[in-house]
């Protein structure tokens, strides 16, 4: 069996173990929120050491299909220290927001916006 690769977002910030830290995360949305780090469904992850500030804010994604057109969601903009964005979208301010509650728990020194 091959074992499941992860791979940070951020060159040089990497969580020791991935694998463990996802078996115990909390699902919100289509994201896991881990101890260390948020992952995303491609197995890509963000490490919490390397946030520097999160603010919440309102957008909307387009959509294909039956219903053409674009709709409201909740995102979490992420900001690295040099000022790199990471948008993450939710569907709910619900799941946004448990979100961040997650992260500053895990991280405590992270600026919210």
């Amino acid at each position: 069996m091959f074992a499941k690769k992860y791979t940070s977002l951020v060159e040089n910030v990497t969580v020791n173990d991935p694998a463990t830290d996802i078996k115990t995360s909390q699902k919100m949305g289509r994201y896991k929120l881990g101890k260390f780090a948020i992952y995303q469904p491609d197995r890509r992850y963000l490490p919490y050491a390397a946030i520097n500030t999160i603010k919440q804010d309102k957008g909307t994604t387009h959509v294909t299909g039956c219903c053409i057109g674009c709709l409201p969601v909740d995102r979490l903009v992420i900001r690295l220290a040099d000022g790199k964005p990471f948008v993450f979208e939710f569907d709910s301010e619900e799941k946004e927001k448990k979100a961040v509650r997650w992260i500053e728990e895990c991280r405590t020194n992270v600026n919210n916006d």
